[in-house]
């Protein structure tokens, strides 16, 4: 409130506090880490903010956490934080307790494989398994409660995965557990906002610049989201047709368009890491 501001700037300016009910201003001697989620520049000039209490935390070092959604090459290494996280709860240690124990596996691990690292078969470990498909789905979405959201929708898709599999037999390789890009899709769904229900739309923002003409506006507009899509993607026209075309045999008519608008692979992929 602006209340509080006015206070808070006295604080800083004249490093002096009075207490509640006390009529003794008392020194202080402090550091202060601002955390905030709000544009305080943009508030500024709204008016919704003091600019003298805005200078004085105008600070040196300045850190900016990226919202999920800005972390795609993340997202594997994330994923792994949060199933090893998921591991140690209640709803989903019993389950994984009892898959472990119905078909011998005694490493109490999981190993996230995607599509082109599947090892041989093992008796004594867990692997889950995440298709392009399915890594795609979590790349995609909007993510915009963050890593809560990443978190309880991972958490939720393993609890429902060996919940199905409490009773169905483990198959040539129980080592090896898919999460469905069907139950990631349901999952993800009933997260989306009113405006956001599209089926699997996928959103990116461009800059337009103005041109001599509307072709060469909208041949950058293309190129701009080639160049986004490719990179989230990892390089995988497959995934990228399937997005754009919902199909992944169209890869080749992908790739041909990307070739037409100019795009070269060998210069993006220093952009995947």
């Amino acid at each position: 409130s602006q209340d509080a501001q006015k206070m808070l700037l006295s604080v800083l300016q004249e490093g002096v506090v009075t207490r509640i009910g006390d009529v003794r201003e008392r020194k202080v001697d402090v550091k202060l880490v601002v955390a905030t989620h709000e544009d305080l520049g943009e508030m500024v000039t709204e008016g919704r903010f003091r600019r003298d209490l805005f200078m004085r935390l105008n600070p040196a070092c300045t850190v900016k956490l990226p919202s999920l959604v800005e972390r795609d090459l993340d997202l594997s290494r994330l994923l792994a934080f949060c199933v090893q996280q998921a591991m140690v709860g209640p709803y989903l240690r019993e389950l994984l307790e009892s898959y472990r124990e119905r078909h011998g596996i005694s490493d109490e691990s999981i190993q996230i494989l995607s599509d082109g690292n599947i090892p041989k078969s093992r008796s004594d470990s867990l692997g889950l398994l995440l298709s392009s498909k399915a890594m795609g789905q979590l790349k995609r979405h909007r993510w915009p409660g963050n890593l809560r959201e990443f978190s309880m929708t991972v958490e939720n898709a393993l609890v429902f995965t060996f919940a199905e599999l409490a009773n169905v037999p483990g198959g040539d390789r129980p080592d090896v557990v898919q999460l469905r890009p069907k139950l990631l899709r349901d999952l993800l769904r009933a997260t989306l906002a009113p405006d956001d229900e599209e089926g699997e739309g996928w959103k990116t923002d461009v800059r337009i610049a103005p041109a001599d003409t509307l072709n060469r506006v909208a041949s950058e507009v293309e190129r701009q989201y080639f160049v986004q899509l490719y990179i989230l993607n990892e390089g995988d026209f497959r995934s990228m047709a399937s997005v754009l075309l919902g199909d992944p045999e169209l890869a080749r008519k992908v790739q041909l368009r990307f070739n037409q608008l100019g795009l070269k692979v060998r210069d993006l992929k220093q952009r995947i890491g």
